[in-house]
């Protein structure tokens, strides 16, 4: 692909990073990471995106045979970890987890260590907005531990059926927290923030 335009210059590589950010930001990881071919520029600007957004079911977008759900999984769930193991050092503004829907197989053993993994790896990286969306699936155990990441300014948690898979700690550190959205959230007990 010629990055050129007709009087030779080379548009998309002087677009500023703070703009290419922007818009991958209205993005998911496979398509920010499938803009690396648009310019000799942009072949790694997807590894320094503040937000990354994971959703299964823009994952499998155009995959064959959807219904094998396991392995299309197995390929998310691989997907998201190499993208936070190459994020280790840079920071994160904001993760979208859209874990979609789940059909004809369980995958909560599969799911649940990988979740939660990514819940402490969030919270390792200080975090400022956290999104979780695990309402069309059905995960073993939920980790609370985003529940005590002082770094967030605004969470937002939809858990669906797995509601009463959380365990609310008696108190919270979210210390900076301006935003909270809580869907299917489990009631009952004290709870301080």
């Amino acid at each position: 692909m010629d990055e050129r335009s007709n009087n030779g210059i080379d548009r998309l590589s002087n677009i500023p990073e703070s703009l290419i950010h922007g818009i991958f930001s209205f993005m998911d990881m496979r398509s920010v990471v499938q803009t690396s071919v648009l310019s000799r520029r942009w072949r790694n600007l997807w590894s320094s995106s503040p937000i990354l957004t994971f959703s299964f079911e823009m994952f499998t977008h155009g995959f064959k045979n959807i219904h094998s759900n396991r392995n299309h999984y197995q390929k998310f769930v691989k997907n998201i970890d190499q993208v936070l193991l190459v994020r280790e050092i840079l920071g994160i503004q904001r993760i979208n987890l859209l874990c979609g829907k789940q059909r004809n197989c369980d995958m909560s053993k599969l799911l649940t260590p990988s979740l939660n993994s990514w819940i402490f790896s969030a919270r390792r990286r200080l975090i400022q907005e956290f999104y979780l969306d695990v309402s069309g699936v059905t995960v073993s155990r939920f980790s609370h531990p985003i529940l005590n990441c002082s770094s967030l300014v605004k969470l937002e948690l939809k858990l669906g059926q797995n509601s009463n898979l959380l365990v609310v700690p008696s108190s919270m550190n979210l210390s900076r927290l301006t935003f909270l959205k809580l869907d299917s959230f489990p009631s009952g007990g004290d709870v301080s923030l």
